[in-house]
């Protein structure tokens, strides 16, 4: 049976994570440090980690990337999974496997690497996307291919329903992998098709409805709906907007902002798109019409204001 250590910092990899504890030898999880939560400053840790302790298998946790090599140094295990990890492995890291490191990044590599696949994949509309297994180097998501698994897109995807999507065929190629691990040889990544992702800043919320496409103005909507959340005041009213689409029927002015009986409809640089859900400042969700049918002006135009909310 093969051995593992799992690296990791979120629970976006959580059902991948759930059949390697289920299949095969976990020696240890690699995680960063608990913070406080709540009213109460409780100390929690993610569901993988739970998990993992229920399974009895050791937890290691850590504050910063040096740490690593000391607390797993004499652990010996055939290979690395590494998924969604906030820390850098070094190279005396990454050679310590008796095999090799493998990393799952959710993204068609050697396109959208770095920190922020998801986000961009969704401000793209990208209509093809997977994901890729590779034999970590010490190079951001450069490493050789190890196995990519691709599927076509059915609809343009709010950052939560894309999460949920990607997170199940992360779990889905890696138990294709690992159960044919041998039989899969690294391939080279093409450098000169490799694109990159930053990471997501409270900043790149703020839009310019005026000189920014419409394309772009509703990936960005869905991609920040969890955060940082493109927000719209509206009169006394904060507005988060969560979900949107390019309405090819109305035509708003660049700039404008304007809430008819059918919808809230704001127009961008080339067309015009409609607000579907959103949710007021400490109040529940809501799709378009459930706020309209609250709302005490259903006909209203103005210019919007850009100075940026944050």
């Amino acid at each position: 049976m093969h051995s593992f250590i799992l690296f990791t910092t979120s629970d976006f990899g959580h059902m991948a994570a759930e059949y390697l504890f289920d299949h095969y030898e976990v020696k240890a999880v690699v995680t960063s440090t608990p913070k406080p939560k709540g009213r109460h400053f409780k100390l929690e840790d993610i569901n993988t980690v739970k998990k993992a302790k229920e399974k009895d298998i050791p937890i290691i946790y850590i504050e910063k990337s040096s740490q690593i090599y000391e607390k797993i140094k004499d652990i010996k295990v055939d290979y690395f999974l590494v998924v969604d990890f906030a820390f850098i492995l070094k190279k005396n890291v990454l050679d310590l496997p008796l095999k090799y490191p493998i990393n799952i990044h959710p993204s068609i590599l050697p396109k959208y690497r770095g920190p922020s696949p998801l986000h961009f994949q969704i401000i793209d509309n990208v209509k093809k996307t997977g994901i890729s297994l590779i034999k970590m180097n010490e190079f951001v998501d450069s490493g050789d291919i190890l196995f990519q698994l691709t599927f076509e897109l059915d609809e343009w995807y709010t950052f939560s329903k894309f999460y949920d999507l990607m997170q199940y065929y992360t779990s889905f190629a890696f138990e294709i992998f690992v159960k044919n691990i041998e039989l899969f040889y690294p391939q080279n990544q093409d450098e000169k098709m490799a694109t990159y992702t930053r990471k997501i800043e409270k900043k790149d919320a703020f839009i310019d409805f005026q000189n920014e496409d419409a394309s772009i103005v509703v990936g960005k909507i869905k991609a920040f709906e969890k955060w940082p959340k493109v927000k719209l005041k509206i009169e006394d009213d904060l507005l988060v907007l969560l979900d949107a689409k390019i309405d090819e029927n109305i035509n708003i002015k660049s700039g404008y902002l304007s809430v008819k009986e059918e919808g809230i409809f704001i127009g961008c640089k080339d067309k015009t798109i409609s607000i579907l859900k959103l949710q007021k400042a400490g109040k529940n969700q809501q799709n378009i019409m459930e706020f309209l049918n609250g709302y005490r002006k259903r006909f209203y135009e103005k210019k919007i204001d850009m100075e940026p909310i944050l």
